[in-house]
């Protein structure tokens, strides 16, 4: 009976660690076909008729009086954050949301929220 228990347990850790070696593998082969087609020329991504999801982004400051984010210093007598938001365009769905300090500029946020993995 001990030994049909610890053959059924053996069996039930190999079957787990199976499922976690083909999620790993399908993430690792996602990212890897993303970088592929990222180093394709345009001619070639046309050709592949790959999907393209829209990803809207935009930022909008919240200013507040000095004294409520001191931490946060934006102009002046003023205090104040930004938020950075990736909506999905066809599920009009946030993607996601960065935070930052007012004076932030939009341009190296943009860019860590345009770079998220495809997943196929």
């Amino acid at each position: 009976m001990a030994r049909l228990l610890l053959v059924a347990f053996v069996l039930l850790i190999i079957q787990l660690f199976l499922q976690r070696l083909a999620m790993c593998l399908m993430s690792f082969s996602s990212r890897l076909f993303h970088l592929l087609l990222s180093r394709c020329n345009r001619v070639v991504r046309r050709r592949l008729r790959t999907p393209k999801d829209l990803l809207l982004v935009d930022s909008t400051t919240i200013s507040v009086g000095k004294s409520r984010l001191p931490w946060a210093l934006f102009h002046g007598q003023r205090a104040g954050i930004k938020l950075h938001v990736a909506l999905d365009a066809t599920t009009e769905q946030p993607v996601q949301v960065i935070e930052t300090i007012g004076t932030v500029h939009d341009e190296p946020i943009g860019e860590k929220l345009q770079t998220r993995i495809i997943s196929l």
